[in-house]
């Protein structure tokens, strides 16, 4: 059965601790956007460089110094939808040369595998479909379970 296109952002696997973070004025977050820290250490929606989380609550056009709760453990892992692909039992990217970069708009954001510029994401395996429970399909659209590349974490880890 082919997989449905219904990207939602990042979600935790497993119960997950989170931080509370400032935003900046006019953020709109939603939960599961992958987020970051801006030079004023605030957080913003993450698309390049390194990413702080993942938003665990949701914000719309903030005011300054509102806040907002994230998933910033860097081991922390997440189930996503990749664009395209055909990860298996046996499929695995546990190195910064195998990451993925991400499709940032707010509320659907997921893994675009056919890029990795910015190699923010490591695929670990596959997932199960949210609604059914079932192993989701190799192929267009598959829900993975996927981690912050730890290179690419703000907090920092050993890749």
């Amino acid at each position: 059965m082919a997989n449905l296109n219904r990207p939602n952002g990042f979600t935790p696997t497993a119960d997950a601790p989170k931080t509370k973070y400032l935003l900046p004025a006019s953020q709109t977050i939603a939960v599961g956007d992958l987020v970051t820290l801006d030079s004023n250490s605030y957080v913003v929606i993450g698309s390049t460089g390194k990413l702080l989380g993942v938003a665990a609550t949701p914000c719309t056009v903030s005011s300054a110094g509102d806040s907002i709760w994230v998933y910033d453990d860097p081991d922390q892992k997440f189930v996503a939808q990749i664009s395209t692909g055909a990860v298996t039992d046996t499929y695995t990217t546990m190195t910064l040369s195998t990451a993925f970069d991400t499709v940032a708009t707010t509320g659907a954001m997921y893994i675009n595998a056919a890029a990795s510029s910015n190699d923010q994401i490591q695929v670990l395996r596959p997932a199960s479909e949210p609604d059914s429970g079932q192993l989701s399909a190799a192929g267009s659209y598959q829900k993975v379970e996927c981690r912050i590349n730890r290179a690419k974490h703000c907090l920092g880890g050993i890749a």
